[in-house]
């Protein structure tokens, strides 16, 4: 069987957006290590973000995020439920395509 398209995928993500972020709202403690390992007031691409829950936990560590991610509606709940950071920290949110990205590298 192919793997499903980018438009399926995506498809997929917008139908299950409430239920995934309710399911995924702790950050792994992988990911936490290596917020912590970064040095400080950091800029940093959170690729894939999701509904930020990656973006949220740079952003309480004073990082300016920069949350991408393809699903409109995951973005949406983040953007919604993701409080600015009282230490610095910053979430900006960008629907893109992580094969297409808009913006220079860098």
């Amino acid at each position: 069987m192919p793997p499903p398209s980018r438009s399926a995928v995506r498809a997929t993500y917008e139908t299950i957006a409430d239920s995934y972020a309710a399911a995924r709202c702790t950050p792994w403690p992988e990911v936490a290590s290596f917020v912590d390992s970064l040095p400080a007031a950091g800029r940093v691409l959170d690729l894939g973000c999701g509904h930020g829950r990656h973006a949220c936990l740079l952003a309480e560590r004073g990082h300016r995020a920069l949350a991408v991610d393809f699903s409109r509606r995951l973005l949406g709940i983040g953007r919604k439920t993701v409080p600015s950071s009282d230490r610095g920290g910053h979430v900006g949110w960008v629907e893109a395509d992580a094969i297409a990205l808009p913006m220079r590298s860098g």
